[in-house]
């Protein structure tokens, strides 16, 4: 690291990455451990936690000191250790790298550190290591037994039939028990079932796993205040899937494509592969560990919107989200790989933004700090978008909009003749459109065109 760059960490002060120690102590082993179980990190010492540098020993036999203090963490890390002379003092930078897609958990005489906000805590309770784990993506619900699942009473056949039908499997009289144990679904010899299978075959997994369901909310508006209708939807994960895409496709709007006199097309307002992607992800990475909430689907007039507890996986990084795949079920992907019904390229968020724009509709907006959220924008019916707005807006300006609707590349002088308006007016109120955000050009005034937001009041 260069002087420079040691100054600036220490302006920005103490935080999940960055940890100031006045002097090599035992504690160094600590927080470096914490880093490697965070997010990475640089610890400075010479440094005091003000932020004042008074520098620091570093001779052959302190280096050596810090050296066998770092050894005590396990796994053993690769780290950046230097000197850098900063206003003329010594400033001891050690650097953790971030941790790999496939993470490792760190201790120090066995006991495990963690990054929370700018200080470094040890865990001390089941629950917190528990949690941990999950949150390093170490341990996996979908890959834990299921204590208190008994075959075959709660097993359902025909889910079971149906998955080996999208599977292409050759059931051909194999136990049920030979065929999911080779799949990995139940383990051999106790023939216990991992919760993989019992999301997929219970015959009632909602007495097993209450929060693993479906809430669908059809609002009026815009907002949450009035709510049209509240439909649960049960089951399997695959019955939830399939029971979801069928109750949206009642609820949103259909238009019907006739080409080259043929048998007219069926046209969701959303795309319909939008939609299966985003339910699929919702039912395959959501964080089963978290039994407060469920995944939810909200439909408002003008957009549809799919949570489910858990942000990113912690082997994807917000730079690589839509570029990799990961799952935070893995078991339970790899399944719904096998029913055809995901791809593992992590191509999916590439497809779901490419079928939006090829309907005309703005991308997906993707949103994943604690839950993942997808906010699908449905199309505006200008006349009841416009009708919102009559009280606030002239009658130039709504004109103004009509026009731009009906004719994007529409120029001044255009508005200005019909309309009956000076230049000056129709600029006016041009610039008052665009204050308030409702329009914005794209392009050159030559050879550009308006695009109209419909913003929601």
């Amino acid at each position: 690291m260069t002087e420079q760059q040691i100054i600036e960490l220490i302006q920005k002060k103490e935080g999940k990455t960055v940890e100031f120690k006045q002097s090599a102590n035992k504690d160094i082993a600590h927080e470096i451990c914490a880093f490697a179980n965070s997010e990475g990190g640089t610890l400075l010492i010479g440094v005091t936690d003000n932020g004042v540098i008074n520098g620091c020993d570093y001779s052959n036999a302190k280096a050596s000191q810090i050296q066998d203090t770092l050894n005590k963490i396990t796994p053993p890390i690769e780290l950046d250790i230097e000197p850098v002379q900063v206003e003329g003092k010594t400033v001891v930078a050690i650097q953790c790298p971030k941790p790999p897609g496939e993470r490792k958990m760190h201790m120090v005489s066995g006991q495990i550190f963690v990054r929370k906000g700018a200080s470094s805590q040890k865990l001390t309770s089941p629950d917190e290591v528990t949690r941990y784990l999950q949150y390093a993506n170490l341990i996996h619900f979908d890959e834990a037994i299921t204590s208190h699942f008994d075959y075959p009473d709660q097993f359902n056949r025909d889910n079971y039939d149906e998955f080996l039908e999208l599977s292409g499997i050759n059931k051909s009289g194999n136990d049920p028990l030979v065929i999911l144990s080779n799949l990995n679904v139940v383990v051999n010899p106790e023939n216990a079932f991992r919760n993989a299978g019992v999301l997929l075959f219970a015959s009632d997994l909602q007495a097993i796993f209450d929060h693993a369901k479906i809430r669908v909310v059809q609002f009026r508006g815009t907002n949450k205040v009035n709510i049209h209708n509240d439909q649960p939807i049960s089951g399997t994960v695959y019955e939830q899937y399939r029971g979801c895409i069928t109750y949206l496709k009642t609820v949103l709007n259909t238009s019907y494509i006739i080409e080259d006199a043929g048998p007219r097309k069926e046209r969701l307002e959303i795309p319909e592969t939008v939609l299966r992607e985003s339910i699929l992800n919702a039912l395959a990475h959501r964080d089963y560990y978290e039994k407060g909430a469920c995944i939810m689907v909200e439909i408002y007039e003008d957009r549809v919107e799919i949570t489910n507890p858990g942000g990113l996986v912690p082997s994807i990084s917000p730079d690589e989200f839509g570029k990799r795949s990961a799952s935070r079920n893995p078991l339970l992907f790899g399944m719904f790989q096998r029913m055809r019904l995901v791809e593992q390229v992590g191509s999916g968020i590439e497809r779901m933004r490419q079928a939006m724009t090829d309907q005309g509709l703005p991308e997906p907006q993707f949103s994943y700090d604690g839950m993942f959220i997808v906010k699908l924008t449905r199309p505006v019916e200008f006349e009841k978008w416009i009708k919102r707005w009559a009280s606030i807006l002239s009658d130039t300006q709504i004109s103004i909009l009509r026009n731009m609707k009906d004719d994007p590349t529409i120029t001044i002088t255009q508005l200005s003749k019909l309309l009956g308006s000076a230049n000056s007016t129709i600029n006016y109120n041009l610039k008052t459109l665009n204050e308030k955000g409702l329009i914005q050009r794209v392009g050159s005034l030559k050879a550009g065109h308006w695009q109209i937001n419909y913003i929601t009041l």
